[in-house]
């Protein structure tokens, strides 16, 4: 169903495809559209969506403090408010609206591991006479991906709503976490030692434990001035450790694996066992 509306010649090759492009004509309305390629006496379709747009009558920028963050630091800077011809836009309602969407970290990139962003907070505040708005955000205990979304009115009939994108990545470690061996037997009671690395006013004051497999999680508190806690592990599997101080904030981590009755090992798995656990540059 629907109307023709254009057919484009694509030359294919067998190992790059092909490439090819469109323009839609100025009178074409908005909906839906779909694309269809024909080859080898098949067809093959794609749907997409036009809308109308509006282009906003002033723009919304944002300046960071600073071009990276690591968890544990506030996230800071500044919203710029300009009209088209580099006036600022005075007095203007601003809604903040905070998102975030947990990390991890997989060959040296930052991939999502939660699925679906959180909400973390939201604000209404007004521009200054220069167009500024200052940005304060929460800090992030875990690798995230902030999700800032910037509704603005100066009194017009249409807002103007953008989207900004923060990646923030974990920070250094204020404190060692060690134990004598990277692998147990279920059952088996292990000890982890903990140092700090630096001169620091954060304490790590709980400690947790998360198990892989199933989500499992377990936390207790650490003796004050201690140096080592004890974990037995019921169950075999591969599980993370963190320290955190009072505020949440996670210190130190560590992976431990732990082999009993029934446990598995998933086709294609690797463990790598290191002979020590810092090395200097140079070394092997």
């Amino acid at each position: 169903n629907g109307s023709l509306l254009q057919t484009v010649n694509v030359t294919l090759d067998a190992r790059n495809g092909g490439q090819g492009s469109f323009r839609l004509p100025e009178n074409a309305v908005a909906g839906g559209y779909e694309l269809r390629l024909a080859y080898r006496n098949q067809v093959y379709s794609s749907s997409f969506r036009v809308a109308n747009y509006i282009k906003p009558h002033f723009e919304i920028g944002l300046a960071l403090a600073k071009k990276e963050f690591k968890t544990g630091e506030a996230v800071s800077g500044k919203l710029q408010l300009l009209y088209p011809d580099g006036e600022p836009v005075k007095n203007a309602r601003v809604q903040l609206s905070l998102r975030a969407q947990q990390l991890s970290m997989v060959g040296n990139d930052l991939r999502y591991a939660g699925r679906f962003p959180v909400s973390l907070e939201g604000s209404e505040t007004v521009s200054d006479a220069s167009g500024h708005v200052a940005l304060n955000l929460p800090a992030a205990d875990k690798p995230s991906r902030y999700l800032l979304t910037v509704s603005a009115s100066d009194g017009a009939a249409y807002r103007v709503t953008t989207t900004k994108e923060i990646l923030i990545e974990r920070g250094l470690a204020h404190y060692s976490l060690s134990t004598a061996a990277q692998y147990s037997n279920s059952g088996e009671s292990v000890v982890f030692r903990y140092a700090a690395l630096e001169s620091s006013k954060q304490v790590p004051v709980t400690y947790e434990w998360l198990r892989l497999e199933d989500r499992t999680n377990h936390s207790g508190e650490l003796p004050s001035g201690g140096k080592s806690f004890t974990v037995n592990f019921a169950k075999p599997g591969n599980y993370n450790l963190t320290l955190r101080d009072k505020d949440g904030l996670i210190l130190a981590g560590l992976s431990h694996a732990v082999s009993g009755k029934g446990s598995t090992a998933h086709t294609g798995t690797v463990d790598i066992v290191a002979d020590k656990t810092l090395y200097q540059p140079g070394e092997t």
